[in-house]
This record gives structure tokens, C-alpha cells and sequence, in this order.
């Protein structure tokens, strides 16, 4: 509870807005291009808990959407690392069930720690050993019902096949469309990059493809690394019946 008031009270101060950006584009066969209007501000702050059990924030650090590099953890003598905080610009996304993108979980899971991540008014929360699906509202946001195939962790060998038959259909349409994308290097658009994550909400198969960092890439948050971006493809089940070639298209978290 303490957690949750110090998070609403830190989105206030820092003065992250509470409005709606649409970044959502269909994609089709022909090409789509990411960042049209270019990138947005964003900050991360690391938490900290004290020998008393009590938690604090360290400053807030500038970055994007695309690159927000973080310094090393910092705690005070005795204290520890307790997590980090991602404070997003607004954003809008297109009914994706989940909250916390694939790369930002790589990175909590990479100094082992908690990421919390705020969308709208509300914060959402990932243990980084819990599985890759699960978050947790803190400030009274309502979790979507949906099923999920792909990696218990966020960095795992993507699949070769969608594990079921009825969603393959949506990862033929995810790989299209990445190829597709006009103005992303053609080294980001091998799937071997990245770890598939599919999430089906009953009417939308969600094809979401989280980039790793390089051999020599430290991790950072941002939804780009080296290797790829973060991205979420969404097929819906009336497209399916139709065999149409558009979809959803969430560029970024």
C-alpha cells in the first residue's frame, strides 16, 4: 500500500500526463514504418528499501520510448534494490490484455528485481521470476481474462510454429508484418532475436515479439535494442474467418 501511494504521488510530481496517443497503425502486407511522429519522453527510477523496511525512489532519469539507459543501482548503506519504476508517456494500447512489454521484463529480470510500469492512471507490477504473463495492478486497474503460449521468461528461443493450431494463422500475419515494416534494419527483422509471446483475449490473437540486447548491449529500457524492437501484432478472429492480411500494430509501449 505504501508502494502504491509512493507511486501515484511520484507520477505527480514528475509531471507525466494522464491523456491518450494513439500509436497504433495496420499493418498489411504493404509497408508500415514505426515513429512517424517521432520518439517520446519517458523516465525510469530505481526503488529502494532501507534496513527500516521503508522504500524511496532515487531521481528520475530521462529517456524515450526507443532508449532510456539507467546508472547502476545506488542503494544506501544497508538498504537494497526493490525495483524499478517506468514512468510512460501516454499512450494508447489498442486493447493489449498486457501491460509490461517482453524487453522491459528482460531488463528487471536482468538485476533480478520488480518492474512497475505506469499506462494511463493506473501502475502495473511484474516479479521478474514470476512467469512472463503475469502482472499485477497496484493502483486498482482490472486484468483482462486471456490465455498465453511462449517463454516462461522473457529471454527464451522463440518458436518455429505457433504452439496451437488456431492461432498460427495470427504468427503467419505477426512475421509478415514485421517483414514488412519499411524503415527498421533488415538485422531486426530476424526472428531469432527475439522471444513470441501470444496472448488470445477471445477476440484478438496478440502476437507480441520482444527484441534481447546484443552479446556486448548492456541492458537498458526502451523498447529497441541492438537486435530488434519491441513490438505487438494483433489478428483478429473476424480477420481470421476471412483470411484478411491487416491487423493491429502497437509499436511500442
Amino acid at each position: 500500500m505504501r508502494l502504491k501511494r509512493l507511486a501515484l504521488s511520484f507520477l505527480a510530481l514528475v509531471g507525466i500526463g494522464i491523456g491518450a496517443v494513439a500509436l497504433a497503425q495496420t499493418p498489411s502486407l504493404k509497408p508500415v514504418v514505426v515513429n512517424q511522429t517521432g520518439p517520446y519522453t519517458d523516465k525510469g527510477v530505481w526503488i529502494y528499501g532501507n534496513a527500516a523496511g521503508k522504500y524511496g525512489y532515487g531521481p528520475a532519469v530521462d529517456g524515450t520510448n526507443e532508449l532510456l539507459i539507467m546508472p547502476a543501482p545506488s542503494p544506501s548503506p544497508g538498504g537494497s534494490l526493490a525495483g524499478i519504476l517506468l514512468i510512460r508517456h501516454p499512450s494508447d494500447p489498442i486493447g493489449y490484455p498486457l501491460h509490461i512489454a517482453l524487453v522491459e521484463k528482460l531488463f528487471a529480470a536482468s538485476y533480478q528485481t520488480t518492474i512497475e510500469a505506469s499506462e494511463g492512471g493506473d501502475i502495473w507490477k511484474h516479479e521478474f521470476s514470476d512467469p512472463v504473463a503475469v502482472e499485477t495492478p497496484t493502483t486498482g486497474g482490472t486484468r483482462l481474462p486471456f490465455q498465453f503460449w511462449g517463454p516462461f521468461h522473457a529471454d527464451a528461443v522463440p518458436f518455429q510454429l505457433a504452439p496451437e493450431p488456431e492461432i498460427r494463422p495470427a504468427f503467419e500475419f505477426a512475421k509478415s508484418a514485421l517483414g514488412a515494416i519499411g524503415n527498421i534494419p533488415a538485422s531486426q527483422k530476424i526472428l531469432a532475436n527475439y522471444g513470441v509471446l501470444f496472448v488470445d483475449d477471445g477476440d484478438t490473437v496478440w502476437v507480441e515479439f520482444g527484441p534481447r540486447f546484443g552479446l556486448n548491449e548492456a541492458p537498458h529500457l526502451g523498447c529497441q535494442t541492438q537486435l530488434g524492437r519491441d513490438m505487438v501484432f494483433g489478428y483478429t478472429k473476424k480477420q481470421a474467418a476471412t483470411k484478411g492480411t491487416s491487423g493491429k500494430f502497437l509499436q511500442c509501449f
